[in-house]
Formats: structure tokens, C-alpha cells, sequence
């Protein structure tokens, strides 16, 4: 909550709605992509860096990391 300028005890809706609302217009398509390839199997894992934009319009630069561990399909 507090990465994307929030309080968590007053903070709006839930926290995976919170982060996707929060990145910058012009990195969606690219996360987009970097997720899609991830999901796909083409890469092992997931870094990306990215803009969010806070409440108050300050801009940040955060790192994505993620692995895929298991699937379930």
C-alpha cells in the first residue's frame, strides 16, 4: 500500500486492483508483453521495471519479480 502512496487502513478496493490502476499509461503494453512471455514459458521469469503514477501524481520507478513455481493447467 505504502509503495503506492497509500494508507492501508483507509486505502480504496483491493491491493491487485490497487498496483494495476497505478501503472503509468504508457508501460501497460509493455508489462503486458512481459507478462504474456513469462505466462507463455518463453522466459523463466518476470523483471520489469516500470512507472506507477501515486495518488498525489508523483511519479516512481519500481521492479517487478516474479517466477512461475507451478502451473495448473
Amino acid at each position: 500500500w505504502r509503495l503506492f502512496g497509500h494508507d492501508p487502513a483507509t486505502a480504496p478496493g483491493d491491493p491487485s486492483d490497487l498496483w494495476r490502476a497505478a501503472v503509468h499509461p504508457e508501460e501497460v503494453a509493455a508489462l503486458e508483453q512481459a507478462v504474456a512471455r513469462c505466462l507463455a514459458g518463453d522466459t523463466p521469469g518476470l523483471r520489469h521495471e516500470l512507472r506507477i503514477v501515486r495518488p498525489d501524481r508523483a511519479l516512481r520507478w519500481i521492479e517487478i519479480a516474479a517466477a512461475i513455481t507451478a502451473r495448473t493447467d
